[in-house]
Order: structure tokens, then sequence, then C-alpha cells
């Protein structure tokens, strides 16, 4: 199975497709970091600029065809704080969905600090971490696994 996990940061858009084997190991397929300064001016304003926009939907965009190209089972995409802080925040994610077909959940801050946490692992980069535990608990909580465990890691976590 090939997954695809997506980062909508306030600086960077990160991507990162991988297949996955039986037994939880994955290969990378493909990556990608752009920085698009997303969240440029958004303290000032309260909102996202449309330069911005622009360059983070070229970005989806291009992300959304490594996806195609690659033929992902499934997409996890999450924004955080500059998307979530923005007045226009919601407005950006439908936007992204009409453009681009990527659905983007908008991640509360405690949930970002959580997943960033639980990247701590020695010798592993902590984007990596946090996108797929993220994308494994998602797809497993609603596809695989409806007793809410995520087994992306030994031992399993109980999901809250």
């Amino acid at each position: 199975m090939k997954l695809a996990g997506i980062d909508i940061g306030t600086n960077t858009l990160r991507l990162l497709i991988a297949e996955f084997s039986g037994d939880g190991i994955y290969r990378k397929v493909d990556s990608g970091r752009y920085i698009t300064r997303l969240g440029e001016g958004l303290s000032g304003t309260g909102r996202l600029k449309d330069e911005a926009m622009e360059r983070a939907l070229r970005v989806l965009k291009g992300f959304a065809d490594k996806c195609s190209e690659n033929d992902v089972d499934g997409i996890y995409a999450v924004a955080t704080s500059a998307v979530r802080e923005a007045v226009n925040g919601r407005d950006f994610i439908q936007e992204v969905k009409n453009k681009t077909g990527i659905d983007v959940n908008i991640i509360s801050g405690d949930e970002e600090a959580r997943i960033t946490m639980l990247g701590v692992f020695p010798g592993l980069e902590i984007f990596r971490i946090r996108i797929f535990f993220a994308l494994f608990c998602f797809f497993q909580r609603n596809y695989f696994n409806r007793l809410g465990r995520c087994l992306c890691f030994r031992p399993a976590f109980e999901l809250q």
C-alpha cells in the first residue's frame, strides 16, 4: 500500500510518499519540501495573503500530481498554526480541495504538539515520524482497526 503525508506548515510544505509492507515497514517512494511562507504577514493582519496562498496552492498541485503519478492509496494532509489561526484559513482549505482534490485536516495546537512529541525518537527526523504516525493512525482508526488502536509502532499506542 502507498500512502502520502502532507504537512502544510507556516513556512514550509512537505510531502512524503511511502510504500508500506504488511509488517509496518515502509520504503520512501518520493518526497518534497518547499518554502512557501504561507504565514507571511499573518501576525499583522490575521489573514493569509493572496500571494502566499497562491504559492502554497502551486506546490500543493505539484504534490497532488506526484500522488497521482505514484498511484497512492490515500493522502493524509494536515495544516498547522498559520491556517488554524488565519481568519481565511478555512477558505484556503476549501480552495485546496477545489483545485487539488486534497482534503486537509486543520489540527489543533495540542494535536500538533502531541504528534511532534511522538516524533522524538532517536535516529529519526521529526517530520517523517510526525506525518507517518498521524497517517498510520488516521488510516488504521478509520479503515483498518475499528478498535482505535494504533499499530504503527510496537508497543501499540492507545488513541484518545
